[in-house]
């Protein structure tokens, strides 16, 4: 497996990324694939099903889950939903949640369907 490893992340520092497709079975790339080398490619299709067993193992073991409490009638406030409430209560403070951006589309867009997600 660790040879899996140092495979995937030396592809992470050429922003070539592996992830398994919907069906399971199959391993797709993502990134600057046309980067991958010959060799590479022939480490991916002989090491398919370890890669994928690497991969399935990563997904279970980055996630915990959260733990559920028992219901009440209010629950403690982290600090920065604290400051969050505190600051709301200051009329002029909500304009500090506006912030103004510009982005460039480079490609065509849907102007009807950009225009219905901000309605």
């Amino acid at each position: 497996m660790q040879a899996i490893l140092d495979f995937l992340t030396d592809l992470k520092s050429k922003n070539i990324l592996l992830e398994i497709d919907k069906s399971g079975q199959n391993i797709k790339g993502k990134g600057n694939i046309v980067e991958l080398s010959f060799a590479e490619k022939k480490f991916i299709k002989k090491n398919k099903n370890q890669i994928i067993d690497f991969l399935n193992k990563s997904i279970i073991s980055n996630f915990s889950s959260i733990p559920v409490v028992k219901n009440q009638n209010s629950y403690p406030l982290s600090s920065a939903q604290k400051k969050m409430w505190i600051t709301s209560l200051v009329p002029s403070a909500n304009v500090a949640y506006n912030v103004p951006m510009v982005y460039l589309f480079e490609k065509q867009i849907d102007v009807v369907g950009l225009s219905r997600a901000f309605e």
